[in-house]
């Protein structure tokens, strides 16, 4: 399993007209998540097999007045996938055939990612 902080959402990982860049949040994110990376066993995965790829966001999901957070998990996948695809070898997002999203309400801004061979 890897641990990792929840990254920027997609609204806010690029900036740009025309022609879209890495914002400089999207790349402290990934800076920050490459040291992270790096200090953990990671899973192997085999180069261009299918996947499983499960999402477990902890993160607070209610405001102190009690009201619900509007928070999509899935704009954050987008960075999670590209991230893994550049520093997890033998991982390719093409090769996700299967993606499971889940988010805990917790003070935590952490995400942890299982990956798994998807037997067709």
């Amino acid at each position: 399993m890897i641990k990792l902080p929840i990254p920027v959402s997609v609204n806010q990982a690029y900036a740009g007209y025309g022609r879209r860049y890495k914002s400089k949040k999207y790349k402290d994110w990934e800076k920050e998540a490459k040291t992270i990376l790096d200090t953990q066993d990671l899973p192997i995965v085999a180069p261009h097999t299918p996947l499983i790829v499960k999402y477990v966001y902890h993160m607070p999901c209610w405001y102190k007045n009690g009201n619900h957070k509007k928070i999509d998990v899935f704009n954050y996948e987008k960075a999670l996938s590209d991230f893994l695809e550049h520093n997890l070898p033998g991982f390719e997002d093409e090769y996700i055939y299967k993606g499971v999203v889940e988010k805990i309400d917790s003070k935590l801004y952490t995400v942890y990612i299982e990956i798994e061979p998807y037997n067709i």
